[in-house]
């Protein structure tokens, strides 16, 4: 047996490991230890959404940037062409606008740290049907070692950081997916429709659960959406909050954040753009991938197909590098198809701390491929994934198949 297998063994390096991995998310997401800026300072993605929030307690439009400029505090810096969250985020916007800054800034880490053990207690806890996304049992190490890998990782620390909604949309998402598959219609909406403040993310799933006639769930999650928009809705009108909203994605691109080229940027366009090869959106390719993984259905694990459509959204849709966040939930399905196999294992952890090595460190290369190299490891991780659920199916029928019209 290895080093490596017998730490793994031990319940004193998981409780480590996890204690560690909370310190540093706390450190490095809230405190900001080696950071330039304080916690205290307003300069980061949450401010926008408190500019927003203002603008609908002023009843002005968030899509706006007169408007918009009008109820920035005096936030330096700060651009008032560059709100593009959906309507259905206006209430938390107008939640934290009713607070001073700071105190929205606190419960606005308070929201993503809930979301966030919420997330993890899906990814780590033992399934109880075989469309949840934990490990079975018996898997003590895993109920330790997967919420230190999420906890621990820096894209979580940059998102609790910056105030950014990834992990409130993957969660939301991942609790909506698993209450649905288990016939939970009420629970299951309620999170699907918070989970929309990111559509990208929500949008292949949601139509997975269309094609299964999940039709009670996806109609819950669109009234919860709706409400959502209540604020927007009530300032821009019902039909004037989707319209401006979609206005507003003209600019979107615009930004140099946001443009296609961006070494921030991920996607299978921005990897392919890095190579000098420009090409337009590649969602319809995304739309054929999540096409093939529904024709092929019955030969993936039931487990692994949340994973799979988020990953699919990241290639082929719009992300940020912070949303690589959404690869929690690879973890438990790698762990659930892996074990017992060492080598395998270790090439995948190895894989996944590629993923953490600090982009900064080839800025000074002036090299744009070389600045996407997380693109390849993604893809490959989630081809490894399509392939080890294709070959554990094709040993025999997948556990729970999954496939026919359901009531809820």
């Amino acid at each position: 047996m290895s080093l490596l297998s017998r730490l793994t063994l031990m319940p004193v390096v998981w409780r480590l490991a996890l204690a560690g991995a909370a310190v540093g998310a706390v450190a490095f997401g809230i405190v900001g230890v080696g950071r330039s800026l304080s916690f205290f300072d307003p300069k980061a993605d949450m401010a926008y959404f408190y500019v927003a929030g203002t603008c609908l307690t002023h009843r002005t439009s968030p899509y706006d940037p007169a408007s918009f400029a009008a109820a920035n505090p005096g936030i330096e810096d700060m651009r008032n062409d560059a709100y593009f969250y959906p309507p259905q985020f206006g209430t938390i916007a107008w939640l934290l606008a009713l607070l001073p800054f700071l105190a929205a800034k606190i419960l606005f880490v308070v929201i993503n740290v809930v979301v966030l053990l919420f997330l993890i207690a899906l990814c780590a806890r033992p399934p109880k049907v075989p469309t949840d996304l934990g490990v079975p049992d018996p898997a003590p190490e895993a109920r330790w070692l997967i919420p230190a890998i999420i906890l621990g990782n820096p894209f979580t620390a940059h998102v609790l950081w910056m105030g950014q909604t990834s992990l409130i949309a993957v969660g939301a998402l991942a609790g909506g997916w698993v209450y649905a598959k288990r016939g939970q219609v009420w629970p299951g909406g309620l999170l699907i429709g918070l989970s929309t403040i990111k559509p990208q993310f929500a949008l292949f799933a949601c139509l997975w659960l269309l094609l299964e006639g999940r039709w009670k769930v996806l109609l819950i999650g669109t009234a919860t959406a709706l409400l959502l928009s209540a604020p927007t809705m009530i300032v821009c009108g019902p039909v004037g909050a989707f319209t401006e909203w979609l206005g507003s994605a003209s600019r979107y691109h615009a930004l140099a954040a946001n443009a296609v080229g961006f070494r921030h940027v991920f996607s299978l366009q921005n990897f392919l753009a890095a190579m000098g090869l420009k090409l337009p959106t590649l969602f319809p390719v995304g739309v054929a991938a999540a096409a093939g993984l529904w024709w092929f259905r019955s030969r993936l694990v039931p487990s692994d197909v949340l994973a799979l459509l988020v990953g699919v959204s990241l290639v082929f849709g719009f992300s940020h590098d912070y949303d690589l966040s959404a690869l929690a939930l690879l973890i438990p399905a790698f762990w659930t198809h892996l074990r017992g196999r060492e080598k395998a294992a270790l090439l995948a952890v190895g894989l996944m701390l590629l993923l953490f090595v600090p982009q900064r460190l080839f800025h000074s290369l002036k090299n744009d491929l070389l600045l996407q190299f997380r693109f390849p490891v993604v893809l490959g991780l989630l081809g490894w994934l399509l392939a080890l659920s294709l070959k554990r199916t094709s040993k025999g029928p997948a556990p729970v198949a999954d496939l026919g019209p359901a009531a809820g």
